[in-house]
């Protein structure tokens, strides 16, 4: 916790808030997936760009590192906290965005374990 707090709580929190609305989008995503077998394409598209953008949003989040691309190095707490997780996930986000919805729950398996991961650490050291 001393680090966290000589750098600030603060920042700690935004991260923490951020890998939690991913995890999040990876578990809807999951959950639409599992519901949305057998739907028409036009049930299915809201969710599939929800997809896409997910993958983008992850990939240029591990390109820089920092949950804001406009600052390219990112702080000490994003290298240490965000950084890995979000790495991590992109490296394993191997599902195809036009694959139907029953893959989505396993193809986004390790990608929510990577950020629930990040999510589980931070939070526990946020607690104290």
């Amino acid at each position: 916790m001393s680090y966290v707090v000589t750098e600030g709580v603060e920042e700690a929190s935004s991260i923490l808030q951020e890998l939690r609305r991913i995890e999040r989008e990876i578990s809807d995503l999951s959950a639409a997936g599992r519901t949305m077998v057998g739907a028409s394409e036009w049930e299915i598209e809201p969710y599939r760009e929800r997809l896409i953008t997910l993958k983008r949003l992850l990939k240029e989040y591990a390109r820089y590192g920092s949950m804001d691309p406009k600052r390219k190095a990112p702080s000490r707490l994003e290298q240490m906290w965000f950084s890995t997780p979000i790495r991590h996930a992109s490296s394993h986000f191997h599902l195809r965005t036009n694959s139907g919805p029953k893959l989505w729950a396993s193809g986004l398996l390790e990608v929510g374990m990577d950020i629930s991961w990040g999510v589980s650490r931070l939070a526990k050291l946020i607690a104290g």
